[in-house]
């Protein structure tokens, strides 16, 4: 039977003390010690099997595990910040662990959920923000990115340009009763056909004037002034672009221009020249005259005279 030592280990043991304390059962087979207490120095070790593996405290109040591996069984709970500096794998390919990380609000959390493969933001959390700012030129590119389907619920805000590389398809019902509205001045799209969106500009002063981004993208400018030849001046191509909000190399649009007044029009080239004129720019009175405008980068661009007809 064992029998219990309390001693210092400096003060040394007896070899029949340290065998009392060793814990032989009746055949004296070897079945364990027990030691209430051991305290190491700085430099001490508990070595288990090689020299690789042991517990050591490098600093006061620390606790050191070394080994190549270490494995933990059954539940385990750390209290306090917990610091992990080399690689975290939790479960194996094809036998994976629930993963939870709490909010500070009640039942709102973030969680993977190994059975059906799914990442999940639980409860009331408004917002999955990526930092990154990367654009995206195709399906692998850009800061966030799947390799199926997107739904959403709400409504959907796109700052930059929206390149579609395959088919859009809008449901039918939402598109013939809301339409797809691009920018105010833009196209509504209703089942196959696209339709423009024109607010026309009505001009009666009489005078020269320069004309807005705004004015030259509402498709059609009717100027009835009576008298007077009018020199109508372009905005810069730089004001379009921004109006726009979005364009590549070749976006383009018409501008019908009415005159059913008694004078001429003029299309004038911007006072930063961005614009280059093709064709005749002059509206004769009582004509009407098409142009295409072609923005060819963010400061240049053509007008292209298309002919004219009776007003």
């Amino acid at each position: 039977m064992a029998e219990t030592i309390s001693k210092h280990i400096a003060e040394g043991f007896g070899k029949g003390e340290l065998y009392a304390a060793l814990a032989y059962d009746a055949t004296d087979v070897f079945s364990g010690m027990k030691i209430k207490a051991l305290m190491l120095n700085s430099t001490g070790r508990i070595s288990f099997l090689d020299a690789t593996s042991y517990i050591y405290s490098s600093v006061t109040t620390q606790l050191d595990i070394v080994s190549t591996t270490i494995a933990l069984a059954g539940i385990c709970s750390l209290t306090g910040a917990t610091t992990v500096t080399g690689a975290l794998t939790v479960g194996v390919s094809d036998t994976g662990h629930d993963v939870i990380f709490y909010g500070a609000t009640a039942a709102n959390y973030l969680h993977w959920d190994e059975s059906g493969d799914d990442l999940l933001l639980v409860g009331t959390a408004t917002q999955f923000a990526i930092a990154g700012d990367t654009d995206a030129s195709n399906t692998t590119s850009g800061s966030l990115r799947t390799a199926g389907g997107l739904g959403v619920v709400k409504a959907a805000y796109i700052g930059g340009l929206l390149d579609v590389a395959g088919v859009a398809t809008f449901a039918a019902q939402d598109i013939h009763t809301l339409g797809l509205t691009v920018a105010d001045a833009k196209a509504v799209v209703q089942g196959m056909n696209t339709f423009p969106k024109l607010t026309p500009t009505i001009l009666t002063s009489g005078a020269g004037y320069t004309m807005t981004a705004a004015q030259m993208l509402s498709g059609l400018i009717r100027d009835t002034s009576a008298t007077g030849a009018i020199a109508a001046t372009l905005p810069t191509v730089a004001n379009v672009v921004a109006l726009i909000g979005g364009y590549v190399a070749g976006t383009s649009f018409y501008l019908d221009y009415s005159n059913p007044g008694n004078q001429t029009v003029t299309l004038t080239v911007d006072a930063s020249a961005q614009w280059t004129m093709t064709g005749t720019m002059t509206i004769a009175t009582t004509t009407h005259r098409r142009f295409l405008c072609v923005i060819n980068s963010a400061t240049t661009g053509t007008v292209y005279s298309l002919g004219d007809a009776a007003a």
